[in-house]
């Protein structure tokens, strides 16, 4: 009986003893480096770029996508309306995002005692979206939901902002921002 105990016995002991090492010395953390490249810079673009102007949004939508009967199926009545319905995703989805405006100084130019501004331009929007739920259609899953959201919500944004009368803003801000820079004697001219 004690022949058979002794395996028993060594095995817990070698147990206990790895258990001891293993968290004096191991990781305690809990966390792993996962290995990556050198952080390599890719481009330097030099920028001219004055921003004169922002406008912040936020909208919660339902976003919708789904598929239509393709080929043959196309010409069968109601079978657009059936492929649709089996194929629709759904997502409840929040966007906040801000659309600004301003001048590129770098097409700036002098005509004699002018400075002549190029014309306001808006950029593209910066949007953050958040899922908040999601419904897959029953035959097929967009995978590409929620970036098509966000350019839905860009679009939108931007849209809004240029109804909204960014532009004039816009010039209306540089010119205030450069007059400041060149000094009231300097004629100030903006194109377009």
């Amino acid at each position: 009986m004690r022949k058979r105990a002794f395996p028993y016995l060594a095995l817990a002991a070698a147990l206990g003893v790895g258990v001891v090492l293993g968290g004096r010395f191991g990781t305690t953390s809990g966390e792993s480096t996962p290995w990556a490249g050198p952080l390599m810079l890719e481009r330097v673009k030099s920028l001219g770029d004055l921003h004169t102007v922002a406008h912040s949004y936020q909208r919660v939508f339902e976003f919708e996508t789904s598929q239509d009967a393709e080929g043959m199926w196309s010409a069968v009545p109601a079978a657009s309306e059936i492929v649709q319905a089996a194929t629709r995703n759904r997502a409840l989805v929040s966007a906040n995002g801000s659309v600004e405006a301003g001048v590129d100084l770098t097409q700036a130019r002098w005509e004699g005692k002018t400075l002549v501004m190029p014309a306001p331009k808006v950029y593209d929007a910066n949007v953050r979206l958040r899922v908040h739920s999601q419904r897959t259609g029953m035959f097929w899953r967009d995978q590409n939901l929620a970036p098509k959201a966000t350019e839905s919500a860009r679009t939108e944004f931007r849209t809004a902002a240029v109804r909204g009368g960014i532009l004039k803003t816009a010039k209306e801000n540089a010119e205030r921002q450069v007059r400041a820079l060149v000094g009231p004697e300097t004629a100030l001219r903006f194109e377009g």
